[in-house]
């Protein structure tokens, strides 16, 4: 899945692009600031229709008009577009292994299977919009036959249970009414951009939720067996401020009260002793962005304008070292996508002629590329590039980027020299010759 994060403010001009998000989305969320319950969309709703997460409402129209090449349409209704109030969205794209959003009809039948979903879910969401019902979500630490909405505790047959190419449902109308139509999301934790989680309050104030395994920039909380209505906070908020999901209220202290680089900090009124919160946080990932359509073997001139454009903004406009490792590190964890030699080496190349390098060790990695061609990159190669990069680039990263790259080189060839030894013994005049290339390869092994 791709996810992205903002914030724009409300000047109540009907068919409104909100642009940048870099890729067309399938679901969107999006909530003001002040009170008034946040409201979806996905790209299985048809016309101008917007469904409130909270209560009743059936889909209304002047929301969140259309789901564009580069972000969403809004309208003039208030819960998107108020002049001069800020709202917060997370926009997400639908991946095969992670992420998938659908459509089904109702038939009232009991412990019913939703399958084609692709994965196990870790998270549905399930809403439809011409009976006045209200959404539904379960996660996989829900247990048993219990899912909820959000204003309500856990509950029994509803989304019944998280199966392994969709999910059950039983006869409840809010899942399963005869003949209605519905929406449902479908996430599946993933270590850079989704979590769903749990934990057991214990009564204290400013505690850490850890384990989530990065900083979210989205997070909502809920109280598994009360009415309480679920909480939530993006990055944009400050201090000790979050948002209940309807309208009950703006901004207020002591739920989530931070969000942190594990996890969260909750205060007192997130935190009640013995009672079980369910949660899920999304972080934005974009890494996939500009090779989502690569091939293994090509990337293509487009590609390459791409990642150019979108790194400059990281790294100024010079091209160095450091932004050539991140460059080298998005391909990698590029998810379902196996880069092959003569893309590693298009990038290495295109980027050389674009950056004056430092002199020293990155001298060795720019000769090294220039002589080297598609047909004779091999995984050897890419293990000594990868952790020379890594070596001299370790705090220039950032974005959790490293841990992929250390899990990558692991997998490679080991390198039994550093780059110090290797540029002393090998680097002679000013590039490295075929022959002296696999004598680099071979000595590293």
């Amino acid at each position: 899945m791709l996810v992205a994060y903002g914030t724009y403010t409300g000047n109540e001009v009907d068919n409104r692009a909100i642009t940048g998000i870099g890729f067309q989305p399938n679901f969107v969320l999006i909530k003001r600031i002040a009170a008034k319950e946040a409201v979806c969309r996905s790209s299985d709703m048809s016309g101008d229709n917007t469904k409130v997460l909270t209560g009743t409402l059936n889909f209304f129209a002047n929301g969140i008009q259309s789901l564009d090449t580069d972000g969403f349409t809004v309208g003039t209704d208030w819960y998107v577009n108020k002049n001069g109030e800020t709202y917060c969205y997370i926009a997400i794209k639908a991946a095969t292994a992670d992420c998938k959003v659908l459509s089904y009809t109702g038939n009232g039948v009991d412990n019913r299977s939703i399958t084609g979903v692709g994965f196990q879910s870790d998270l549905v969401l399930i809403w439809e919009g011409t009976n006045f019902r209200e959404p539904f979500w379960k996660t996989s630490d829900m247990a048993g036959d219990t899912s909820q909405y959000f204003k309500g505790a856990l509950a029994a047959n509803y989304i019944q249970a998280l199966e392994t190419d969709g999910f059950q449902i039983g006869t409840v109308d809010n899942v399963n009414g005869s003949g209605i139509v519905y929406y449902a999301l479908c996430l599946k934790n993933l270590a850079t951009a989704f979590k769903a989680f749990t934990y057991t309050g214990n009564g204290g104030d400013s505690r850490s939720i850890t384990g989530v395994g990065f900083l979210p920039d989205f997070v909502l909380v809920k109280h598994a067996s009360a009415t309480n209505v679920a909480f939530v906070r993006f990055t944009a908020e400050a201090g000790d401020a979050s948002m209940p999901l309807d309208n009950s209220s703006g901004e207020v202290a002591d739920h989530i009260q931070a969000l942190e680089s594990d996890g969260i900090q909750v205060g007192t009124a997130e935190n009640a002793n013995t009672i079980v919160y369910n949660c899920i946080a999304l972080k934005i990932f974009l890494a996939q962005t500009s090779y989502q359509t690569v091939a293994a073997t090509a990337i293509g001139v487009g590609g390459l304008s791409r990642v150019a454009t979108y790194y400059r903004t990281l790294a100024g406009t010079a091209i160095g070292i450091a932004t050539l490792a991140r460059i080298l590190t998005y391909i990698q964890a590029i998810n379902a996508v196996a880069i092959g030699s003569a893309s590693l080496s298009k990038v290495a190349t295109h980027y050389i002629t674009m950056a004056v390098l430092a002199t020293g060790a990155p001298v060795f990695i720019k000769r090294m590329f220039v002589n080297i061609t598609a047909t004779t990159l091999a995984t050897p190669i890419m293990g000594i590039v990868i952790t020379a990069y890594r070596t001299m680039t370790a705090t220039a990263i950032g974005q959790a980027t490293l841990t992929r790259v250390s899990t990558f080189s692991v997998s490679l060839a080991s390198v039994a020299q550093g780059i110090a030894a290797l540029t002393a013994s090998y680097i002679e005049g000013a590039a490295i010759s075929a022959s002296k290339m696999w004598q680099v390869i071979k000595k590293s092994l």
